[in-house]
C-alpha cells in the first residue's frame, strides 16, 4: 500500500493533515495544478481551484470535491513552513510549499497563459503572516 501511495500521490493522507473546514474566500485561482513532489503520478493538472483568505489555502477539485472522492484540503497559513518560487517544465510557474508535518514539497502552479498571479499572491500572504502582519 505504501508503494502505491508513493506513485500516486498522496490526496487523501494531506487532506487527513489538514482537513476541510469553513473559510470566508477572498479569491480562487480556476485551473491551477498540484503536484505533490515526491510521486510519480501525483499531480492534478489545470483541474485544481486555489483559494486564498486570511486563514490560509483551500485547494480543492470542483467536480470530485465530496466527503468521499477528493475532499478539499485546507491549510493555514502559520503551517506552511517554507515557500518560495519553482519552475514547471518550460511554461509553468509554481510556487513550492513545504507545511507542517508533511515529507514532501508541494507544487501549486500555474501556466503562464492562465489569468491571475496566484503564485505571487500566495508568496505574498505567506510573506505578511510570517511578519506578522494581517494576511
Amino acid at each position: 500500500m505504501r508503494v502505491l501511495t508513493h506513485l500516486f500521490g498522496g490526496w487523501s493522507q494531506l487532506q487527513r493533515l489538514y482537513p476541510d473546514r469553513t473559510m470566508e474566500v477572498e479569491r480562487t485561482y480556476s485551473g491551477s495544478s498540484l503536484y505533490f513532489g515526491h510521486s510519480l503520478f501525483g499531480s492534478y493538472r489545470r483541474c485544481i481551484d486555489v483559494s486564498v483568505c486570511s486563514l490560509g489555502l483551500r485547494v480543492s477539485v470542483p467536480f470530485l470535491s465530496s466527503k468521499h472522492v477528493l475532499p478539499p484540503i485546507v491549510i493555514a497559513w502559520p503551517d506552511i513552513v517554507r515557500c518560495e518560487s519553482a519552475r514547471l517544465g518550460f511554461v509553468g510557474e509554481a510556487i513550492k510549499l513545504w507545511v507542517r508535518g508533511w515529507p514532501h514539497p508541494l507544487y501549486l502552479g500555474r501556466f503562464l497563459w492562465k489569468y491571475g498571479d496566484a503564485c505571487g499572491d500566495i508568496q505574498k500572504r505567506w510573506e505578511l503572516v510570517r511578519k506578522g502582519v494581517t494576511a
